[in-house]
């Protein structure tokens, strides 16, 4: 297949951990293949992310993320920490390194501007909120913390969890945050007082994901079932049925009238939501 000048192709050099090559070498430019611009990565690339305004590009490898400037394609920084999340804006980068603090880091300099301290166990990953004004981390410790982006203060801490919190997730106006243990129903929460406002249902709840004008809430459970419910009254509008496979993934067109769902197996089903159809 012939590459086009305008394709874009990034191809990561698994480069051996051992610290060799100094900041700013331009390995980046060494054997590229056609239609390559930059070869990225030290430590064994695992996963490459951009940031929001596309300025800056991060690769997570072994030792840490590498942050780069998509302009240069130079390295900004070596972050300490394997899991990260851009700030909506791009001007922030969070990171959770497998250990009980959160880190928040300036991506224009790379460099640290809080480390978050509040947790007693592992934790999981990070998200911000869509306005960017807070910090979520949850880990082992049946906890979510929240934080003050601007100044690292915590803000609320959201314990009524009964095992380790694998995941959450924001509403699109930032007011509402969901939670998800194991074993456990979804657990919904007012990011403004800390308050549990309530849980979804009986059921342990796989993925959950919000509409673009946050009426609508979906979640997928271990009966094969998308669920729909109203953001307002929390009451279930719909049921969605014909799942055959463990659903990995839920997400809304932007106009919210359509909602694609994957998992096992590479198969992704598209729904009409007005009518529970595909």
């Amino acid at each position: 297949m012939k590459i086009t000048a305008t394709t874009l192709m990034l191809l990561v050099l698994f480069l051996p951990a051992c610290g060799s090559l100094p900041l700013g070498q331009e390995y980046t430019q060494w054997n590229l293949p056609e239609g390559a611009i930059a070869r990225l990565g030290k430590g064994g690339a695992r996963k490459v992310q951009y940031s929001p305004d596309g300025a800056r590009l991060a690769v997570f490898s072994s030792i840490g993320t590498w942050l780069y400037d998509t302009t240069t394609y130079r390295e900004i920084a070596l972050l300490t920490g394997h899991r990260i999340a851009f700030s909506p804006d791009g001007t922030m980068i969070a990171s959770r390194g497998g250990e009980s603090t959160v880190r928040l880091w300036d991506t224009k300099k790379g460099e640290l501007k809080h480390t978050l301290s509040g947790h007693v166990g592992w934790v999981n990953n990070v998200a911000f909120s869509p306005d960017g004004k807070t910090l979520a981390s949850w880990g082992e410790d049946e906890t979510v913390l929240l934080w003050d982006v601007k100044t690292g203060e915590p803000k609320q801490t959201l314990d009524r969890h009964a095992d380790g919190v694998y995941g959450v997730s924001f509403s699109p106006d930032s007011k509402t945050l969901t939670s998800r243990s194991k074993n456990s129903p979804v657990r919904l929460w007012d990011t403004e007082t800390g308050e549990l406002k309530g849980t979804l249902t009986e059921h342990e709840t796989q993925v959950v994901a919000f509409s673009p004008d946050g009426k609508t809430l979906a979640g997928w459970f271990q009966d094969e079932q998308v669920r729909l419910w109203d953001t307002v009254t929390w009451e279930q509008k719909r049921t969605i049925t014909g799942h055959g496979f463990v659903v990995r993934c839920i997400v809304f067109s932007p106009d919210g009238s359509v909602l694609a769902s994957g998992g096992h197996g590479g198969i992704i089903l598209v729904w009409k939501v007005d009518y529970g159809e595909f």
